[in-house]
């Protein structure tokens, strides 16, 4: 993009009912048939499977998301980029399981998210369970009132959606006969809301699961700036 474009496409950003309205119409159109980048099977195990918030809001008049950042104490997934979610409940929805989750994880008010859409689910790497992205808005959040409550969560920040819709490129996985690839993105525009760690990196990089999802929202809510020719498919 050009930087004549990309100051001209991020007036014409706005999180309002005509965006939402149009996300819910791409989102739903891409359902049946199975959205073309994503293939997912039936998971036998359902008490598996998880859900994620993938929180929209206005930062420093910026339409942005927020990110968790896995703490780097972890023996499991250090360090890594995620959206707020966890597994879920029985008998609980997705939306339900990425409030609640949310709520426990980063303090997020479920009072305080207007839920936009569901999006298709999305296979985690071991294939066993299935992550449903949830999109939320959050319209009149104090950012300051967002703090890590449990010790997974390192770091609270959000990216501006202009930026993500410009900073990716893709990287290519193969196991076995089987050959995917994944979107990366990256941030310097950031904005850390809470952090337990002295140290501030320069650039965050988003990618994996979490950028699927990512890639995933983008090509629904912002088609026209997030311009993505690629064909993710996952090992089945």
């Amino acid at each position: 993009l050009s930087p004549r474009r990309s100051l001209s496409s991020v007036r014409t950003i706005t999180l309002d009912d005509i965006l939402k309205e149009k996300f819910k119409e791409r989102v739903q159109n891409s359902r049946p048939p199975i959205h073309p980048r994503f293939y997912i099977r039936v998971i036998p195990s359902p008490e598996r499977n998880s859900a994620v918030l993938v929180p929209l809001l206005n930062v420093k008049g910026r339409p942005s998301v927020l990110f968790t950042h896995r703490s780097l104490l972890l023996s499991g997934h250090r360090g890594e980029i995620c959206f707020p979610g966890g597994r879920l409940e029985r008998n609980e929805t997705p939306e339900q399981g990425a409030l609640r989750e949310s709520a426990e994880e980063i303090g997020i008010d479920k009072c305080s998210v207007e839920i936009w859409s569901r999006l298709r689910p999305m296979l985690t790497r071991n294939l066993r369970s299935i992550v449903t992205p949830v999109v939320g808005v959050l319209p009149d959040v104090e950012l300051r009132s967002l703090k890590p409550r449990t010790h997974e969560v390192q770091t609270i920040f959000t990216a501006p959606l202009e930026e993500l819709c410009r900073n990716h490129r893709y990287t290519r996985f193969k196991r076995g006969t089987a050959e995917w690839s994944l979107p990366v993105f990256t941030t310097t525009e950031f904005t850390t809301v809470c952090s337990t760690s002295e140290y501030q990196p320069r650039e965050y990089r988003i990618w994996g699961l979490s950028a699927g999802i990512l890639h995933l929202t983008l090509i629904h809510l912002l088609p026209a700036l997030y311009n993505s020719e690629i064909e993710i498919a996952v090992p089945v």
